[in-house]
């Protein structure tokens, strides 16, 4: 691209008191490590260790389709991470207008400069609604992160907040910052997997409807677990050691545990006072034995998978997941069930109740969120045991748990000695969910029982069966009383309708609606 005057010193200029934080990382020179090209229309474009950043052709309507799809409108809230020659950030604040706010996070001081010197950006740093934050490190850019974000996205309602990535960008973000891009793709991954289940949990939903209405809903059942402990039982390893132990403590607390360790807690005789299921996906329903014989009380979303809510024998208690992207168009209609802002995965749902309802003395079990010794799952799983048929002289189960771990990107934490131990970035922000609901239930005490993988902030490791003893000393009562309620069919109909409305005709490709099992 031939030399054309440099913005620089306008573009700082144009920050006013934000400059104050950004001018120290921007070069008086082009960085080597990047390169300005001219587009087709003649428009600067860059590329950073040899990958593109925009479109060759056209940059300005790439990023005007990148907004689009984004579905942002007037007075949203958007976080962009990618800040690249500021095509994309400039066709958001068209979309967000006055009352919007744009936070832009970029990484790579070297394309900032690159952007700060390229074009002459003034309008849209001069705007007051858009932040640009950077830093020369990471611990300094995950606080002026949070610092912005605490300032701007606080009050600001879920449905109206957006999270947006130009995956350009994070390709180069450069070493050093590791946890923050582990976040963000974690991000990513997530946002495929719903749009992946998207289908799944509109047909969940209109399957599930009249099990949702004459269910009771956690607000009104949970509160008995006020002032009482629990165990939370998860699938991670570790349950393998605490399993053996957990029936003597069954009656000195509730017991709560995810769908994937469901059936391996009735093989010992332990019947989960709740279990939580929340995945829309019908292989959920393969977790689950259906057989007669007590089962305890099913916690489900809306949007779970009908294929269990239909076939569990037991009682059922629904939880409104708040700011999901379907269920939020229908959740006034449903009254005053309760739930969760919580989700991602069975445990953080679990957690978030439990705490939500009055929880004091909470016990993790089998809560890893990491590969100990690399082994992916408890071995009483019905997943590990049918892994047991690949094993032949060639292929040992050691290898099955490997490959397992290697099936995706593995990232590292620390174990309660400060050790690293290996875990996948769906477990790390798994982990992340689990901490920050711990932080902010300082009034319950949270243990983990026989723990083996990663450490979780603000939990204490037990090894000591002695000292659960200590902790549980009596039995409790659990007991719960709650009637269903007939589906009314003029509010059935009401929320069909407003489902058609928002979602066309995939809110009415589902099958006949879901029973209620009781």
């Amino acid at each position: 691209m031939n030399e054309t005057p440099s913005h620089l010193d306008a573009n700082i200029a144009a920050l006013g008191p934000k400059a104050r934080e950004l001018a120290p990382l921007l070069t008086q020179n082009l960085p080597a490590e990047v390169e300005l090209r001219a587009a087709r229309t003649g428009q600067p474009t860059l590329a950073c260790n040899g990958l593109c950043l925009h479109s060759q052709y056209d940059p300005k309507r790439e990023a005007r389709r990148f907004a689009e799809r984004a579905g942002v409108g007037r007075g949203d809230y958007v976080l962009l991470y990618g800040f690249g020659l500021g095509y994309q950030a400039e066709a958001l604040a068209e979309h967000l207008g006055d009352d919007g706010e744009l936070v832009v996070l970029e990484l790579n001081c070297a394309v900032l400069s690159a952007a700060f010197h390229a074009r002459d950006l003034r309008p849209l740093l001069s705007r007051p609604n858009v932040w640009l934050v950077a830093a020369a490190s990471e611990p300094e850019a995950a606080a002026a992160f949070h610092d912005v974000l605490t300032g701007v996205f606080d009050a600001v309602p879920p449905e109206r907040q957006h999270v947006l990535i130009h995956t350009p960008s994070l390709a180069v973000a450069p070493a050093g910052y590791e946890r923050i891009v582990n976040a963000l793709e974690v991000i990513q991954i997530e946002r495929s997997a719903a749009t992946v289940h998207r289908d799944f949990s509109m047909q969940n939903l209109v399957s599930n409807l009249d099990a949702v209405l004459a269910s009771p809903g956690v607000a009104e059942v949970l509160p008995v677990l006020n002032g009482q402990a629990a165990f939370l039982v998860s699938a991670g390893p570790s349950l393998d050691e605490a399993l053996p132990h957990l029936a003597q403590f069954q009656h000195r607390a509730w017991i709560v545990s995810v769908d994937t360790v469901y059936e391996a807690l009735r093989r010992r005789g332990i019947v989960p006072d709740f279990v939580v299921s929340i995945d829309p996906q019908p292989t959920s329903a393969e977790h689950f034995g259906f057989e007669p014989g007590a089962h305890g009380t099913l916690i489900f979303f809306p949007t779970s998978a009908r294929e269990v809510i239909e076939r569990f024998p037991g009682r059922t208690v629904v939880a409104v997941q708040t700011g999901h992207s379907i269920v939020s168009v229908v959740e006034e209609l449903f009254g005053e069930k309760g739930g969760t802002a919580s989700g991602g995965s069975a445990a953080c749902v679990a957690l978030d109740l439990a705490v939500r309802y009055g929880v004091t003395r909470l016990f993790f079990v089998g809560q890893d969120c990491a590969f100990p010794e690399w082994k992916v799952y408890s071995a009483n799983l019905a997943r590990n045991r049918q892994w047991l048929h690949h094993v032949n002289r060639f292929t040992s189960l050691e290898m099955l748990h490997r490959a397992a771990a290697a099936a995706a990107k593995v990232v590292y934490v620390t174990d309660r000695y400060g050790a690293p131990i290996p875990t996948h970035q769906n477990l790390y922000s798994y982990l992340r969910e689990l901490e920050r609901i711990v932080e902010a239930n300082p009034a319950c005490e949270f243990y983990n029982f026989f723990s083996r993988g990663a450490s979780i902030g603000g939990v204490r490791a037990v090894q000591l069966v002695e000292e659960v003893d200590q902790l549980l000393p009596t039995d409790i009562e659990k007991r719960w009383d709650a009637a269903p309620t007939v589906p009314c069919d003029s509010l059935r109909q009401e929320i069909l309708g407003r489902l058609g409305d928002a979602f066309g005709d995939a809110a009415a490709c589902s099958p006949g609606g879901a029973r209620v099992s009781r």
